[in-house]
């Protein structure tokens, strides 16, 4: 069911981008701003698991910069982090 469901949704901190293809979740946290892209991977009774490729967070107190990406090839994660 959840294969048929597409769009965006978006409150006041949180917006999802969900295309047949993959999904984009922007997120606030307090003071800190993520954006992750997703691929549905499978769903297990009651629950969706999605398969995170890749995420950056920025911390707008800080101003840190953290990327996280997998490989496309390996599947492996690899780190980036700037100030």
């Amino acid at each position: 069911m959840l294969d048929d469901i597409y769009g965006v949704w978006a409150n006041k901190d949180c917006e999802l981008i969900r295309t047949s293809k993959f999904s984009l979740l922007f997120e606030r946290v307090g003071s800190t701003i993520s954006a992750s892209l997703k691929v549905l991977n499978a769903m297990d009774n009651n629950r969706v698991v999605f398969d995170t490729r890749a995420i950056a967070v920025f911390d707008t107190v800080t101003r840190e910069v953290t990327v996280k990406a997998k490989d496309l090839l390996k599947g492996e994660w690899f780190l980036r982090t700037s100030g």
